[in-house]
């Protein structure tokens, strides 16, 4: 989220002195970096938990039904927006363009909003 505040804020500013814009250069790279990290970590933590499922019935329908069941775009919007979609920037060309950045932090704010709605749709959708 604080990389989609910076872009965001500083994408509408003229830089023109080489100092900002090594700054936003540099801050890029570090969302590069900790997108990539989050990624790993988000893969892992479903390994542990396919892993465990194995264990009890119960976990794994559950992830099952989260990756293929009814609101299974929520979850796949959650990995493809924050997992592949930050991995762009890694080329320097598309990195350095104003438009592409704008469009990724954009799109880093999506997910948040989708997560809470799935967790309330499926909240009513066992209720009722």
């Amino acid at each position: 989220m604080g990389f989609a505040v910076f872009v965001l804020a500083t994408s509408f500013i003229r830089i023109s002195n080489e100092k900002s814009r090594s700054s936003v250069a540099t801050v890029t790279e570090i969302v590069c970096l900790v997108t990539a990290l989050v990624a790993v970590l988000f893969v892992l933590e479903w390994v542990v938990k396919l892993y465990e499922g194995y264990k009890v019935d119960e976990q794994w329908q559950m992830i099952v039904e989260r990756l293929t069941g009814k609101y299974w775009y929520g979850m796949w919007t959650y990995i493809f927006c924050f997992g592949v979609l930050p991995q762009v920037l890694w080329v320097r060309r598309l990195r350095r363009l104003r438009f592409v950045r704008v469009t990724i932090a954009s799109l880093l704010l999506f997910p948040l909003f989708i997560e809470v709605f799935v967790i309330l749709a499926t909240s009513f959708h066992r209720d009722y």
